[in-house]
């Protein structure tokens, strides 16, 4: 599966001060490693989760870029991106675990500039329905 969305946000300023805008937006693509297939509904424009044929579940390997820029004129949001790899073990159509890792790179400009580079491993259940 090959996702991805961008967004543009706006911010009215008040006092004389100019708008601005923000980018940011992300692609990700996976693939269902024993076989299964998402479905994704036409009609309501949705993909639907992964319904595993085997007894012990399904795995999904997913990978991800992010990216939020949140820098504009006088505003020093920061900018962040990031690189996610995953592993999905769906073990109903409704429950999935999911591990990722995460590689940040954060940037935040001003008279005290900040760079922050974590790198992230978590672990979640997730029940769904």
């Amino acid at each position: 599966t090959v996702q991805g969305e961008y967004m543009r946000s706006f911010l009215q300023r008040n006092a004389g001060r100019n708008d601005v805008g923000f980018d940011g937006g992300y692609f990700q693509i996976s693939y269902v490693v024993t076989g299964e297939r998402r479905r994704y509904s036409r009609s309501l424009g949705v993909i639907r989760g992964v319904k595993p044929r085997h007894a012990w579940g399904a795995l999904e390997v997913a990978g991800r870029f992010s990216t939020l820029d949140l820098n504009a004129d006088d505003v020093s949001g920061g900018r962040l991106r990031d690189w996610t790899v995953g592993v999905n073990w769906y073990l109903r159509e409704n429950l999935r675990v999911m591990f990722n890792y995460v590689k940040v790179d954060g940037r935040r400009r001003g008279p005290a500039p900040v760079s922050d580079d974590p790198e992230i491993f978590e672990m979640r259940f997730q029940l769904f329905f």
